[in-house]
């Protein structure tokens, strides 16, 4: 017979849930969520794990795993808290205070910052964070054919799959706000 594994069930869905957050995995992330739940982790926790992870993998994961998380949770008729993220409702502090403070600095303009950020977002592969971004961008100024422009831009260097996923997204902002389409 084996010998009892070090780590206990919860222990290994703590570990797990960071790992699909932090590689941006939103269908493995439900799945872990939920198995994290069976073992015993609560929803407060899960809240942590999110935030905690946000630091180290970037606050678009953290974005990500919260709406995986809120999605799952109403599936299973869970409370939550009344928040921009309300699967992980310190995320507003993050996002309301230090992130916030940082977009008000005025070394780069918000423009400048909107094109900075829809770059990593791209990069990264944070679908729900770049079409929050892009909303943002054009609040701030960066027209539709600027944002195709960036979209060919970061593709050279972050890979093709980016690039589509980026366009894709593009195109139904886009349509959302009945922009019409660059032409290239």
């Amino acid at each position: 017979l084996r010998e009892p594994l070090p780590l206990s069930k919860r222990d290994r869905s703590l570990a797990t849930i960071a790992v699909a957050q932090a590689m941006g995995a939103s269908s493995e992330l439900r799945s872990h969520l939920g198995r994290g739940l069976d073992n015993g982790i609560t929803q407060v926790e899960i809240a942590e794990v999110i935030t905690h992870v946000a630091f180290y993998a970037g606050i678009p994961s953290a974005m990500n795993a919260s709406r995986v998380a809120a999605a799952l949770f109403e599936a299973r008729n869970l409370p939550m808290a009344r928040a921009d993220f309300p699967a992980a409702p310190y995320l507003d502090t993050i996002v309301d205070g230090v992130l916030a403070e940082t977009w008000e600095r005025a070394v780069l303009s918000p423009r400048e910052r909107s094109l900075i950020t829809m770059a990593v977002a791209q990069t990264l592969y944070a679908t729900d964070e770049l079409r929050s971004q892009m909303e943002r961008a054009l609040q701030n100024g960066v027209t539709p054919e600027e944002i195709s422009e960036l979209i060919a831009q970061v593709t050279l260097h972050s890979g093709f799959p980016m690039g589509v996923n980026s366009s894709r997204t593009a195109a139904e902002v886009f349509r959302a706000r009945g922009l019409p389409m660059p032409r290239q």
